[in-house]
């Protein structure tokens, strides 16, 4: 799985691509097209909830942080951070 999006402090959408067979790859270049499969986009919340890291959750799921999370997903006590689960 490969999460793409804008760089650093970037503003655009974000999506989920699959690369197939990456532990084949025996040099660097582009990836021929037919094995990247494009799974769908994530949600564009403008400055807030910009994806930032996944991670693979039990069920087939997708873990998914957000760097400049929107406030409504931070609370103060317990120090926690809302994220999302996605399933593709």
């Amino acid at each position: 799985m490969i999460l793409t999006g804008t760089a650093m402090a970037g503003d655009g959408p974000a999506e989920m691509l699959r690369w197939r067979g990456p532990a084949g790859a025996v040099a660097s270049g582009l990836v021929p097209q037919e094995r990247v499969e494009r799974l769908g986009p994530l949600p564009y919340r403008g400055r807030h909830d910009r994806p930032e890291g996944i991670c693979r959750w039990h069920d087939g799921a997708r873990f998914i942080v957000h760097d400049n999370p929107h406030p409504d997903r931070v609370q103060d006590r317990p120090a926690r951070v809302q994220a999302d689960l996605w399933r593709f």
